[in-house]
């Protein structure tokens, strides 16, 4: 016979499990929605926009670019705003667009530019850098809730940053 768990090391038995199971229900939910969310990419992604960040701004440059005819692929962060756009007609990548990775999937080194429409300072200033560092020559331009944030993105490569 065993001996008997302390409250705190019942605990932490108990929520040492809790955590391991939510970890990797995670990590499935995850890849499940990921797969679900890729949408189909044309093979020869050239002269397009990535928006990176598909909120109200990303949505309202996502217009003007369809106005004017320019490609444009978009990435969300928001899985349920992606899901609910799946199938319709806007491109939208499920991530952050600070990985350089995902960035490459958008065909980011073909692009016309890469605009940042994110609220958050600093996956945009994230967002920005990776841009800049991997893809120098695809001009990148921001948007940004204040002045020192848009000297903060300037800073680190933005062309133009809209505060």
């Amino acid at each position: 016979m065993g001996r008997d768990l302390t409250p705190n090391e019942l605990f932490d038995f108990v929520v040492g499990d809790f955590e391991d199971a939510w970890e990797a229900l995670a990590a499935q939910v995850r890849r499940r929605i990921v797969g679900r969310l890729a949408p189909d990419l044309p093979a020869a992604l050239s002269g397009h926009v990535v928006i990176a960040g598909y909120g109200r701004v990303g949505r309202i440059v996502g217009r003007i670019l369809d106005d004017e005819g320019v490609p444009w692929i978009a990435i969300e962060r928001d899985a349920a705003a992606v899901a609910r756009l799946h199938g319709g007609s806007a491109t939208v990548i499920f991530g952050e667009a600070d990985r350089a990775a995902l960035l490459h999937r958008a065909g980011a080194e073909t692009a016309q530019a890469v605009l940042v429409t994110l609220d958050d300072p600093e996956a945009a200033a994230r967002t920005v850098a990776a841009a800049r560092q991997h893809w120098p020559d695809v001009p990148v331009f921001a948007r940004a809730r204040d002045l020192p944030a848009a000297q903060r993105l300037a800073g680190l490569g933005a062309q133009q940053v809209v505060p």
